[in-house]
């Protein structure tokens, strides 16, 4: 696909010439489809979606980083954020880091609406992210009395790029797309359901 503003051939699924840092959204309209979510979630009516393209957003964006929209500075509801002595953020109840983890890169978001009916988004980052109860948790959900301490994980590396998630032999068990299971691999907008929290996985491409 050829940059407008420089002339740079770049790769399909590029959101952005590798080149200038152009938006190559709306040469090939089929790029920003891939944001539109199915099961009756929209990502583009979450905290976590640009309201113009959906793409997913950082609490710190100031413009949509796939189609270069305003959003208006932190995304909705950071007004809300408390800080949590565990040195991250309390957001209804659960706790996620504001920034990158040091030295790890940020692939992927689970986005729930189940603790606040405007919706929150946690960022998964290479690595091993766990999910739980406990304060040591990736992200910590507290809301929720039927999830165990570490609940279950969700594993990156960049060598296979594939989400594999584990069971962390939680109490009352994982549930991908309402079906029990104790491992596998997650996929590009599979939903999650501990205890009586449900999550939605998003996968952030690589560009």
């Amino acid at each position: 696909m050829r940059c407008k503003n420089c002339g740079w051939e770049n790769a399909d699924e590029n959101l952005k010439c590798e080149k200038c840092g152009s938006s190559l959204v709306g040469i090939n309209d089929s790029v920003s489809v891939k944001y539109q979510s199915t099961e009756g979630f929209d990502v583009r009516k979450t905290v976590a979606g640009c309201p113009n393209c959906g793409y997913p957003l950082r609490p710190s964006d100031q413009k949509c980083p796939n189609c270069n929209s305003p959003v208006g500075g932190p995304t909705a509801g950071a007004e809300a954020n408390i800080s949590s002595p565990m040195g991250g953020t309390i957001i209804a109840g659960i706790r996620s880091s504001e920034k990158p983890q040091e030295g790890k890169k940020l692939v992927g978001f689970l986005v729930s609406y189940s603790l606040n009916p405007l919706g929150d988004f946690f960022p998964v980052f290479e690595g091993r992210n766990y999910i739980g109860r406990d304060n040591s948790s990736t992200i910590c959900i507290q809301g929720d009395s039927l999830i165990s301490s570490n609940h279950f994980s969700i594993l990156y590396r960049t060598i296979d790029k594939k989400f594999k998630w584990k069971d962390e032999h939680s109490s009352n068990g994982t549930f991908i797309n309402e079906k029990l299971s104790d491992e596998g691999e997650l996929k590009n907008f599979d939903t999650i359901r501990i205890g009586s929290t449900k999550l939605l996985f998003i996968v952030i491409p690589a560009f």
